[in-house]
């Protein structure tokens, strides 16, 4: 790896690790682990972000002057996010995570329509029933290959 050991640091952060922490969050907003794992970026997303990520999170710890506590937070949270997939998947097998969910969820009882939808494999010309996902533009898609 080319970069100073800050940029390695968070480079294998990126790579290893921050698929795992999006899963984690989103799974606490969603409260299901098949949405969560359907929006979060795949291992070679974030391969592929891990370079760029590191390099601004870099500049961003001297933009800010964060202490070098932070940075080591940061890049030494494997044990940290493992234990909250492990808690969290806890919480979801008892049905506490659904008690916990309205306190996720937007003011005014406004929720998003695709909160309960069901995750669905693609047929062969890459939709999902009445829902052609290869017209969507954002997370998820990556999943579809283009007609």
């Amino acid at each position: 790896m080319k970069g100073s050991k800050r940029e390695n640091d968070y480079t294998q952060f990126f790579e290893m690790h921050f698929g795992p922490l999006v899963i984690l969050i989103l799974w606490l907003f969603t409260s299901s682990l098949e949405l969560a794992t359907f929006y979060a970026p795949n291992p070679e997303e974030c391969a592929e972000l891990a370079p760029h990520a590191s390099r601004l999170a870099v500049r961003i710890e001297d933009l800010f002057k964060l202490p070098k506590w932070v940075h080591e937070a940061v890049t030494s949270s494997e044990d940290v996010i493992s234990l909250g997939l492990i808690v969290v998947g806890y919480l979801d097998r008892i049905g506490a995570l659904e008690k916990i969910r309205p306190y996720f969820e937007v003011p005014n009882g406004k929720q998003s329509p695709r909160s309960d939808a069901p995750v669905q494999p693609s047929t062969q010309n890459g939709s999902r029933g009445d829902i052609d996902v290869t017209k969507i533009p954002g997370l998820g898609a990556q999943y579809y290959e283009p007609i």
